[in-house]
């Protein structure tokens, strides 16, 4: 008999606790960053990062799309496959001379969410820690402030481009355009993630299932919404944004806060799905990442958390009595 039919057996009888194989394991993944213990968010009882880095890391094939303010390109955690740059407000690729280097700290910081590089020796590790990561500047200015028609361009550009997923860690998540986009972009074979916001409102222009467009609020470390996070039936999920470390300019790193940080963990985790299986498609991939969250407030979907806080390794793990050790992410 298989495996399954003698667990079975053994388990009628009555007489056992449980049955299960002896199992080859490995050890648990945890990347020699240097400063990888300040970045909570990966914590077991949180994103289980670890856990999940155990069955993939991500691969350089899997474009992660950073639509903000610049980045830090020789920043020591970021130097790994970065794809060429493209500035959204003068529509320069580049190697056109498009300027993609920092206005503001806010597109570093965003970037080493989603996918700085892992297992460096330096510094923290991004979600995907092996995936490429571009940077499309949306503003010239030195506020960072942005117009919306070149958020949702720089968007666009990104799944153009050939990248899997596009992050916006701005306001303006309930404007039309921003899900007309996501249409668009999810018809190009990708998704956006976009920030809820950090003014805490009920954002309810439908159903969170309703639209194209994955709503990222935030929650802290003790898994309770953060007090400015916008939250209600428009917001798709939850991820950290309270005190998350991660780059910043001048080599640096910071504990930041905010939707805008949520966001990228989020589309770092949808790179990482699309990395393990990239046959997939936009509407799996975020079937697999809701599915895969851990359930906050009220049991099921809610107003306040939607499907909840994501967790990699809920989004990697094997179905009980599936006998293999390493299993792709669906």
């Amino acid at each position: 008999m298989n495996e399954n039919q003698l667990i079975d057996k053994l388990m009628a009888t009555g007489l056992f606790e449980f049955a299960e194989p002896d199992w080859l394991l490995f050890p648990v993944v945890c990347p020699n960053d240097s400063r990888f213990n300040s970045q909570w968010h990966h914590g077991a009882s949180k994103m289980n990062s670890c856990a999940a880095w155990d069955l993939h890391t991500g691969t350089p094939a899997v474009t992660v799309g950073i639509c903000d303010t610049g980045v830090q390109t020789n920043h020591p955690d970021l130097l790994l496959n970065r794809k060429e740059g493209y500035n959204a407000v003068n529509k320069l690729w580049e190697s056109q001379g498009g300027q993609i280097g920092p206005v503001a700290s806010h597109g570093t910081e965003t970037t080493g969410c989603a996918a700085a590089n892992g297992n460096n020796g330096t510094g923290v590790s991004g979600v995907g820690w092996n995936l490429s990561h571009r940077m499309l500047r949306v503003s010239n200015s030195s506020g960072g402030s942005a117009n919306l028609s070149t958020l949702v361009h720089a968007a666009l550009t990104s799944i153009q481009a050939g990248d899997k997923v596009a992050n916006v860690s701005y306001s303006g998540v309930n404007s039309a355009s921003v899900r007309s986009t996501a249409t668009q972009i999810k018809a190009l074979g990708g998704l956006l993630t976009w920030a809820a916001g950090n003014d805490g409102a009920n954002l309810n222009w439908g159903s969170r299932d309703a639209d194209d467009v994955i709503v990222v609020g935030a929650t802290t470390g003790t898994d309770n919404k953060a007090s400015f996070s916008a939250y209600g039936p428009s917001v798709d999920l939850m991820a950290p944004g309270n005190n998350v470390y991660t780059t910043t300019t001048s080599s640096g790193y910071a504990s930041v806060s905010g939707t805008s940080f949520a966001a990228p963990l989020t589309a770092g985790l949808i790179g990482l799905v699309w990395s393990a299986n990239p046959a997939l498609t936009p509407d799996e991939v975020e079937a697999i990442i809701k599915a895969g969250c851990d359930d906050l407030g009220s049991a099921g979907v809610d107003n306040t958390f939607g499907y909840g806080r994501i967790n990699s390794y809920k989004l990697a793990r094997p179905r009980r009595r599936e006998h293999r050790h390493r299993a792709p992410i669906p």
